[in-house]
């Protein structure tokens, strides 16, 4: 008979359980690690790091999939293409900036805060070798840019650049978001990004869309008109938790950059506090029935005093509509206006800062979150500050004007002059925590236009760039948007008067070779040679400089479509079609792509290679409004009209409020002599798109050729709040008004009449506007500034 075993001791059941605990915490991490690597090498999913390996031995390129924990991928949000080394070059300086657009540039980053950073340093610090990089991210905010902070301190930093906050409600994991606005604690936020970076959260992310029916349901990008519906008030209770979430992050940078070896400048952001009126105004909650109506009466009595330029009687009005609503940010920016056209700067930066703090649409940054900048900074030796805020008039204890359209395109982006400024702050600040006092001089204006290249050209396409943005919602949302329209429109006559003015192309040309002389291989002064040439009628040598740049970049869907554009102009047509082709297969998602290409197919007439494109892309993002108008196109073009109007009714069916589709289809039935249907359908848009200007004139002249004066007047009426209404429509509703003995409706029209000739450039007209009889003289206050 055997033995019998012996008993386990107590050290070996020690083992054994130790043996199981490893097993259950190993074991998934090891499935989880197997599946990982089994989709990485099967190809699935994207890289998450912010840098890939370029086609070039030692070099990195940014990664273009980089935000997709932040977005769906058809919004096609991605960092800025650029190359740079693995290691860095010995003597050189390598200082990144991070943010958000604003740090990025738009509307055109060579003309932003990095370049003119770097060119501002080189001055200073003549002998040293300081390579600026740009990682500014459109809508991202810092949850995003704590990642592209760890990214980049793998590359040898010298100096982090950290110009957000802008996007801190209306970005990723903000209340705001319009795709991620759930707000969980941060170690979960940060727990989920990680997640996302990894082949399986993507491969568990596609599975958790699938099952709840979203995959081909994603939500379009159409820039901030994407957040419109995403109210958050000043007062909402989540706004704490934003706060803190930034600064935790801004402290996590900062230990980052500690970590590293690289130093840290943090910098409060501008904000446009009096020209960018609110994007979303609300009644404060618990406001009665009769003291609605009362704030009613006593704004719009006081707006109308304002148009008139009473001062005097508006400011008591609009004070009293303050009393009974201090939330309504309408009504304290108004008032604030009132104030600064007084010369009472500091109560009118109280009423500006008021409405910014109240505007429900949060695309600017309440000054909470530059306190968090200065606590930060403050609570950290190693981070320096650049209070760019407070220095520009930004801030509530800001002195002076408030800052304004002097700095700013719109609400947070900086114009030419704002980008100079700041980038100026930047540099003293990056430059003494670097090198300590600056041993060469700062550059005055001059120097920095011939640093990047800065010409009338470089003006007129970032306007170029800025109108699609401030023509839709938010901005169609202002009281002052008309006006606005007004205003940009004059802006982009002059500056395109200036453009073809006799001599102005070949001085653009001779200061960009300049600069390119002293900076060859910058890809960015190429590009703005590029488009010099082809505004100036010079296509081979735009496409000349387009190739050369290309040399120095990674490959990218934008400067395909560039090259696309400018072959097409040489009447390359074939060449065009297959670049813009290979647009499509480098980025499906780069829209503007597929519009070069029916463009290009318009001119060979091979319709079949794109057609076959856009029916690909259609059926892979059906709910793509622009890629379903630009299939209608190519089909209208092929004679295929009646699918083209087919596919325009679908969309103008599911998106009533779609220009874009009523334009097209209205076209369509003129061309086919369906006069009438075109007719209704403009006339129904005006209740469905009653900010569609386009429409309204359109419809006041088909009126007009009726002899419906009352139809011409009731579009010119809408028209004249929906876009840059000029003169002449204010003065022919005026003059209408009068007929019908309406005096003071007809006074004021006189009065926006007169306003609008100053907006637009026309004093003698305003002139003559304010002697027209019954015009009553209603033009008192100081002329508008373009």
């Amino acid at each position: 008979m055997a033995p019998a075993p012996p008993a386990p001791t107590a050290g070996r059941r020690s083992t054994a359980w130790w043996q199981r605990i490893l097993l259950v915490i190993l074991g998934p991490v090891l499935a989880l690690g197997i599946l990982e690597g089994s989709l990485r090498l099967g190809g699935y999913g994207v890289p998450g790091s912010l840098f890939i390996p370029d086609s070039e031995p030692g070099m990195l390129r940014t990664n273009p999939e980089f935000t997709r924990p932040y977005f769906p991928a058809r919004f096609d949000i991605g960092p800025l293409d650029f190359r740079i080394a693995t290691h860095k070059e010995p003597g050189h300086f390598r200082v990144f900036v991070l943010g958000e657009s604003a740090a990025r540039g738009v509307p055109e980053p060579g003309l932003g805060l990095a370049p003119l950073l770097r060119a501002e340093l080189r001055s200073a610090y003549p002998g040293r070798i300081i390579d600026v990089y740009d990682l500014g991210i459109v809508a991202v905010n810092s949850h995003a840019i704590l990642e592209t902070a760890r990214e980049a301190a793998r590359l040898e930093p010298d100096l982090f650049v950290v110009y957000a906050g802008n996007n801190e409600v209306v970005g990723p994991f903000g209340p705001g978001s319009a795709n991620l606005a759930a707000m969980p604690p941060l170690p979960l936020i940060r727990a989920a990004v990680w997640t996302q970076r990894t082949r399986t959260g993507q491969l568990l992310g596609r599975l958790v869309a699938r099952f709840r029916g979203q995959a081909g349901a994603e939500l379009q990008w159409h820039g901030m008109s994407t957040f419109t519906d995403k109210t958050v008030t000043g007062d909402d209770p989540r706004l704490g938790a934003v706060y803190q979430n930034f600064a935790a992050n801004l402290e996590a940078v900062v230990a980052v950059g500690r970590a590293c070896g690289a130093k840290v400048v943090l910098a409060t952001v501008v904000a446009n506090l009096r020209d960018c009126a609110p994007f979303a105004s609300r009644h404060r909650p618990g406001l009665s029935g009769a003291d609605t109506a009362r704030w009613q009466l006593c704004f719009d009595q006081g707006r109308r005093a304002w148009e008139f330029g009473d001062l005097e009687r508006a400011a008591p009005l609009l004070r009293k509509a303050a009393e009974l609503d201090p939330e309504d940010a309408d009504g304290r920016y108004l008032l604030g206006q009132v104030l600064d056209q007084q010369g009472d700067l500091p109560a009118a930066r109280e009423e500006l800062v008021a409405a910014l703090h109240w505007d429900a649409l949060r695309f600017r940054p309440d000054p909470a979150i530059n306190v968090a900048v200065r606590a930060v900074a403050r609570a950290h030796p190693d981070a320096d500050l650049a209070d760019a805020a407070a220095a520009l008039g930004s801030d509530p204890a800001s002195g002076g004007r408030c800052a304004g359209r002097n700095l700013l395109w719109e609400h947070v982006h900086l114009n030419w002059e704002g980008n100079k400024a700041v980038a100026r702050l930047l540099a003293e600040r990056a430059g003494t925590a670097l090198f300590g006092p600056p041993a060469g001089p700062w550059l005055d204006d001059a120097g920095c236009a011939a640093a990047v290249g800065y010409t009338t050209f470089g003006t007129l396409r970032m306007l170029r760039a800025l109108e699609p943005i401030v023509s839709n919602p938010p901005f169609a949302g202002q009281f002052t948007f008309a006006d606005e329209q007004v205003r940009l429109q004059h802006l982009v006559e002059v500056t395109t008067a200036a453009a073809q003015a006799p001599g102005a192309a070949a001085q653009a040309r001779a200061q960009i070779a300049a600069a390119l002389r002293a900076d060859a291989g910058n890809a960015e002064l190429l590009l703005r040679k590029s488009e010099v040439e082809f505004e100036s009628g010079h296509p081979d040598a735009a496409l000349a400089s387009v190739e050369a740049a290309q040399a120095l970049v990674p490959p990218s869907a934008e400067l395909l479509v560039r090259r696309a554009q400018t072959l097409l102009a040489l009447d390359r047509a074939a060449e065009a079609q297959a670049e813009a082709a290979r647009a499509t297969r480098a980025d499906p998602d780069h829209l503007s792509a597929y519009s070069e290409l029916v463009a290009a197919a318009r001119k060979t007439a091979d319709y079949a290679g794109a057609q076959a494109i856009l029916d690909q892309a259609v059926a892979r993002n059906p709910s793509s409004d622009y890629l379903r108008l630009t299939r209608a196109d190519l089909l209208f073009f092929q004679g295929r009209r009646n699918e083209a109007v087919a596919a325009c009714e679908g969309v103008l069916a599911a998106h009533p409020e779609s220009a874009e589709a009523l334009q097209r289809l209205v076209s369509l039935f003129r061309a086919e002599g369906r006069a009438a249907e075109a007719d209704r359908l403009m006339t129904v848009a005006l209740e469905t798109q009653p900010l569609n200007f386009a429409n309204e004139l359109a419809l006041a002249k088909v009126d007009e050729d009726r002899q419906d004066d009352d139809g011409v007047a009731r579009c010119l009426e809408l028209a004249a709040r929906a876009g840059p209404a000029g003169p002449n429509v204010h003065l022919y509703l005026a003059n209408r008004l009068r007929r019908l003995h309406h005096d003071d409706e007809a006074r004021l029209e006189f009065a926006r009449a007169w306003r609008t000739a100053m907006l637009s450039g026309r004093p003698q007209l305003a002139a003559k506007i304010a002697d027209l009889p019954g015009a009553g003289r209603p033009c008192g206050r100081p002329a508008p500034t373009a």
